[in-house]
């Protein structure tokens, strides 16, 4: 072969490995520098598909490690992984566009943050969140994966977590799925998933109130088991074909029902 052709390979095999680091997306961690959020761990993504899994490996300190997205690696201030710490207890995550994953809480023992705000930006997300407790007892915690306008699928696990004030998702258009086992919301649990064939399901959880608006979407489907809440009040949207599933094990003071399929559908 001549060196002209092996010359032609190196290069195509650059231009290869150049493409797949620019397809990588990195990362930002670092803490707002002042303002009302000075001191808090800020989380900011790029506009390219990340995958990222925040744990605390002590009070106070997070890693922010990079996972495979896409088949590249996504960076954490351009390596793979970050430690940093904030005496704040407080985590803003920010993943900006693309198809974004989350992985946030501890395998072991529990991650413990005062205040928590994540907004996943446009594109099909995901959001896996586990042994947490949010503290905060004045604030919201709100989770943000898009908007209506979007038609991404998006998706949310909540597991083995306690939020000591209010809790509110919203997912935006498209086909979503939101579930939740064993979390405790201590004030209002909202869940609104807008436009799209959408599913959400509680189960082994409590709230003082949980109110869920499932949009304009056919076919939607809200699942209650073995939860326990003072008032659950379910808004099926303007689509038809969708359901109230109430389980066993339930411990409901009183449900109100509207929407299109108000007057049906509760199984």
């Amino acid at each position: 072969m001549s060196r002209t052709q092996n010359s032609k390979k190196r290069s195509l095999r650059m231009e290869s490995l150049e493409t797949r680091n620019l397809m990588a997306g990195n990362v930002i961690v670092d803490l707002f520098p002042s303002g009302i959020y000075k001191g808090d761990v800020r989380v900011t993504g790029d506009q390219v598909g990340n995958s990222i899994e925040i744990t605390e490996v002590s009070p106070g300190r997070f890693r922010v490690g990079g996972l495979v997205s896409n088949g590249s690696m996504t960076t954490v201030n351009g390596k793979a992984f970050t430690e940093i710490y904030t005496s704040n207890d407080d985590l803003w995550i920010n993943m900006n566009g693309g198809a974004d994953t989350l992985f946030l809480g501890n395998g072991i023992g529990k991650m413990t943050v005062e205040d928590l705000g994540i907004n996943m930006g446009s594109g099909a997300d995901t959001i896996l969140m586990g042994n947490i407790e949010v503290y905060e007892r004045s604030q919201p915690c709100n989770i943000d994966m898009g908007s209506e306008s979007e038609n991404n699928v998006d998706t949310i696990g909540i597991f083995n977590a306690q939020f000591k004030a209010a809790l509110n998702i919203s997912t935006g258009g498209g086909n979503d799925s939101v579930g939740f086992d064993n979390v405790q919301v201590a004030k209002r649990l909202t869940v609104n998933t807008g436009s799209g064939t959408d599913k959400v399901e509680i189960s082994n959880s409590s709230a003082d109130e949980i109110f869920a608006a499932l949009g304009a979407g056919n076919s939607d489907e809200l699942t209650v088991k073995g939860t326990r809440t003072r008032k659950l009040s379910a808004d099926l949207g303007q689509g038809t074909g969708d359901t109230l599933k109430l389980g066993t094990g339930n411990s409901i003071g009183s449900t109100v029902k509207s929407g299109v399929e108000a007057t049906k559908n509760i199984k």
